[in-house]
Formats: C-alpha cells, structure tokens, sequence
C-alpha cells in the first residue's frame, strides 16, 4: 500500500509540472518596451556641426540649414549658431583671399582695410589662422613706413614665405610683378647714369635689395643692375663736394627756390623743397646744405611765430625778445635776404616805439639802450638818432 501511494504521488508531481510548462509556452512572449525616436535634426545637427570643425563651411550650411527647421527648441538655436558661424568664417576667409590681390597691386591702404574688417570673434581652423596672422603681421609692419612703394611690398610679403607656407603661393605671383618694377628701377638708372652715376648706382643697389625675393631663381634684371654697380665702382674718383654753406652747395636749384619762398614767408613750400634736396640732391654738398637748413628753419619758426604773436597783441617786449632770436637764427639762413631785412626794420621800430617810452618815463639809460639797439639794425633810422641825442643831453635831477 505504500508503494502504491509514493508511486502515485511522483506520477501526480510529473504531470503538474508538464501542466505548468504547457501553460508557459502557450502564454503570450512579453513585449520589450520601445525606444524613443531622436529628436528630429539632431543627426543633421551632428553632421553640420562635425563639417564646421572641420573648417568645410560650405558643406556644413546643408545640414545646420535643415537641423535649424527642427521643432526642439534647444537644437534648432544650437543649429542657428552653427549657421551664424559659418558666414563668419566665411566672410573671413573671402577678406584673406582680397588682402594678396590688394598686396600684389601694391594698394597697402586696402590691404589693412581688409583685415580690420575680419570679425573678432573669429575662429578659423589652424591654417587660416596661421595665414591671417601672416598678412596682419605684414600690414602692421608695412603701416610703420610712409609711403611704401610697391617694391617694399613685395618684399615684406616674400619675408613671409618661410614661416607661412601658403605666402609662397603668393610670392610665386608676385614675381612677374616685382620683374616689372625692377626693370623700371634698372632702365631709370641707365637713363641717369652719365647725368648723375651718383643716383644712377642707389637705384641699382635699391633694386638690388630685392634679391632674396626671388629665392632660388635666378633674374637677368639682378644681372643688369650689378653691373650698373660695377660700372659705377670703376669710375676715378670724384670731386671734393662743396662744404655745407658755401655758394657751390647753394647752386642746387632745389635750394634756390627754398630760399625764395623761405623769404616770401612760405615757409611750409621751402621745407618742402629743403626735404627733396636733402633725399634727392644731385650732390653730398646739396644734400648737407639741404639738411642744415631744414634745422635751421625749424628753430626759426617758433620764434618768428610768436614773437609776430605777441606783436599782434601789443606786448613790444615779448616781441623784442622773441624776434631777436629769430633775426639771428635767421642770419644762417638767408643773410642777405628780404625777410631779414624786414624783420631787422620791424625789430628796429619796436625799439624805437620802447626807447621813448623809457625816455617819457624819466628813464634815459634804458631809453638810450632801445635807441642804440635800434641803429644797431638800422643805422640809418632818424627817429633814433634823434632820441639818442634828445636822452644824452638830458641831466639826471639831483
């Protein structure tokens, strides 16, 4: 009997769990929950946004465009600045490629107005910034000279070539151009040459300057103007220039018409011509004198202005004080010219007017001094000669 029941207790244990299984496969398999879908214009995002770091502006606007459409918010604003970015970055790289055109034309004033037009915020990829920091370097340093000619240029920009691989680029255009100017340069001092070799060699040497520009090439212009050079270094010996000051340097036509207008009052027109004597004269005594002179005009200025000045107003000392200054300054100048005469006369009237004033005053010492200064200036003046006799002959009261 009890075999019987631990028999049937295993045949019933068998056929629940067959029961159990049964109702396990038969049941429903559960569902796995769904993901939720991206965003809609983030994979466009991501694609515009990996395009703008690699500085490929172009290809990058598509996308960001698309992602800037998206109904989120926070991606479409993330997507417009990525879109803002690259009208920056490509308006800047648009200036970069204007400042070598500006360069090669020799138009420096364009060039430095095209980099400060780049945005500030600016923020190109390695090369560009390289490249923009080149030609800004170049136009600062180009900004420090007055007047550069195109030649200077040209070879402040061939400086660049080494540290910045892309101005090679641009150096290699430039060399037809800088070919063109050194021709001028050495068909100038061809046509200078038995007129005034002097000149005729600082053009050659000027264009000579120029030779690292060409790098490794060769030039038959550089030829040209090293045997202008050589030319120029065979000749005998030239003549002792005449010394600042004396007559010889004086027959420069330059000085000439500095001195007319320096007489005339023009003072600013004789400075200029004093400074195209002083760089372009047609001799080292020309361009001495041309250099003393200028000095000279400059301390006398100063003087003259004020003591006019203080004329105008009234105040006959200040006057005195300041124009007698300038009447000895101006002795180195134009000794024998016009002005001098003038302000020798003006000088002597002021004495005059203050020699009887002091005599009025009771004061003939310093009435005599006024009345002897002014014909130190003009012996001939009656009103002086008058006064000295008037104030000498005057006791002192006891």
């Amino acid at each position: 009997m009890k075999w019987t029941l631990a028999i049937l207790t295993v045949v019933l244990f068998f056929m629940a769990a067959g029961s159990l299984v049964e109702r396990r496969e038969a049941s429903p398999p559960e569902v796995a929950a769904a993901e939720p879908p991206p965003p809609a214009g983030l994979e466009d995002l991501q694609a515009g946004l990996r395009l703008l770091e690699a500085g490929d502006y172009d290809a990058a606007q598509p996308p960001l465009l698309r992602a800037a459409a998206s109904p989120e918010a926070t991606l479409a604003e993330e997507a417009r600045e990525g879109l803002l970015t690259c009208e920056r970055e490509l308006l800047t790289l648009g200036l970069l490629e204007s400042v070598p055109e500006a360069l090669r034309e020799g138009d420096l004033a364009r060039a430095r107005h095209l980099l400060a037009e780049v945005p500030e915020a600016s923020k190109l990829h390695e090369e560009s910034q390289r490249d923009l920091a080149a030609l800004s370097s170049l136009a600062e340093g180009l900004g420090k000279m007055e007047e550069p000619s195109r030649l200077e240029v040209l070879r402040h920009v061939r400086a660049l070539a080494d540290e910045h691989p892309r101005a090679s680029q641009l150096v290699e255009a430039l060399h037809p151009r800088l070919e063109a100017e050194l021709r001028q340069l050495r068909d100038a001092a061809h046509r200078s040459f038995e007129r005034d070799p002097e000149s005729a060699e600082e053009l050659a040497r000027r264009g000579l300057s120029f030779a690292p520009a060409f790098g490794e090439k060769s030039s038959l212009v550089l030829v040209d103007l090293q045997a202008i050079v050589d030319r120029f270094e065979a000749l005998p010996p030239a003549p002792a220039a005449p010394p600042p000051g004396s007559s010889a340097a004086r027959t420069e036509p330059g000085i000439a018409l500095a001195l007319r207008a320096f007489d005339g009052e023009r003072f600013e027109e004789a400075r200029k011509f004093l400074w195209d004597v002083g760089n372009h004269g047609s001799n080292a005594g020309a361009r001495q004198e041309a250099s003393r002179l200028s000095v000279a005009v400059a301390e006398f200025l100063p003087d003259f202005q004020s003591g006019m000045t203080a004329l105008r107003r009234g105040e006959a000392d200040e006057a005195i004080e300041d124009l007698t200054r300038a009447e000895q300054t101006i002795e180195t100048i134009s000794p024998g010219g016009a002005l001098r005469g003038r302000l020798r006369q003006q000088l002597s009237l002021l004495h005059v007017g203050q020699g009887k004033a002091a005599a009025e005053l009771g004061m003939p010492r310093e009435a005599r001094a006024h009345f002897r200064a002014a014909l130190e200036l003009e012996p001939d003046n009656l009103e002086a000669k008058l006064g000295m006799a008037a104030t000498k002959s005057r006791k002192k009261p006891r």
